[in-house]
């Protein structure tokens, strides 16, 4: 059985391929647990994150952002709800905290 990152590394459609599957779907056509799957994408997001941020030196929900629109992840409530639970627990707070500070912002400014 091919490992994760054989695969990848294997494959250059991958992301074609695997695009809108549940982890579910992507480890049984890999023959991995979807289990798997997930720790592989959320350390890959957690991964991306901190280079976008190191880089970047924006903040955390504006990284998100950033990643949103970069990885074509859609705009629904759904699609953002899977991707922020995709993030390692760390960055997923450090996000929400970030986003629910700019939301009191705005709802102070005066018009």
């Amino acid at each position: 059985m091919a490992t994760f990152k054989e695969t990848v590394n294997y494959d250059p459609t991958f992301q074609l391929i695997y695009e809108g599957m549940t982890t579910w779907e992507i480890g049984e056509k890999l023959g991995l647990s979807h289990v798997y799957v997930g720790k592989v994408i959320n350390k890959c997001l957690g991964r991306i994150y901190k280079a976008i941020r190191d880089e970047t030196k924006e903040s955390p929900f504006a990284v998100a952002i950033i990643m949103q629109k970069s990885l074509n992840i859609g705009e629904s409530q759904e699609d953002i709800n899977t991707f922020m639970n995709s993030f390692p627990k760390d960055i997923k707070k450090a996000i929400e905290e970030d986003a629910k500070k700019r939301i009191g912002s705005l709802q102070k400014k005066p018009k």
